[in-house]
């Protein structure tokens, strides 16, 4: 556990020498990029797979994107849009890892803020309702 901890303390530095990336909506995001095996390697190219979002409270989360072939994938399962929302966010924040009950659990600021997050760093609307002109 001890290994663990070390290595996120790590790339989440690592992350904080990168810069962050703003949000288009509402607050401000703060979202800070993991280098990538490809950009430690000094190759070209190579997106980020692990972003760090710093909440307004000072902790953190570390999210992945979610790529429209897995978006796709949740969408056609014949369930409710709650529930697959829950199951879309719960696979997106890798620390701390959460269930898709456990979303249920996270105030809505907070999970408008991840939501966001999401959005961009995944490169489209997973969440449309909290797109720019959306409501």
């Amino acid at each position: 556990m001890r290994v663990v901890g070390a290595v996120l303390i790590a790339l989440l530095l690592g992350a904080l020498a990168t810069g962050a990336i703003c949000g288009h909506e509402g607050r401000e995001l703060v979202l800070y990029p993991l280098a990538s095996l490809e950009a430690l390697a000094g190759e070209e190219g190579g997106d980020p797979a692990l972003y760090v979002l710093v909440l307004e409270d000072g902790l953190a989360l570390v999210l992945r994107p979610l790529s429209p072939e897995e978006y796709a994938v949740f969408q056609v399962r014949a369930v409710g849009y709650e529930l697959i929302e829950r199951e879309m966010l719960a696979a997106c924040i890798v620390v701390p890892k959460v269930k898709a009950g456990d979303v249920a659990l996270i105030p809505p600021s907070i999970l408008s803020a991840i939501k966001r997050a999401i959005n961009v760093i995944s490169g489209f609307e997973v969440f449309p309702e909290l797109a720019p002109g959306a409501g």
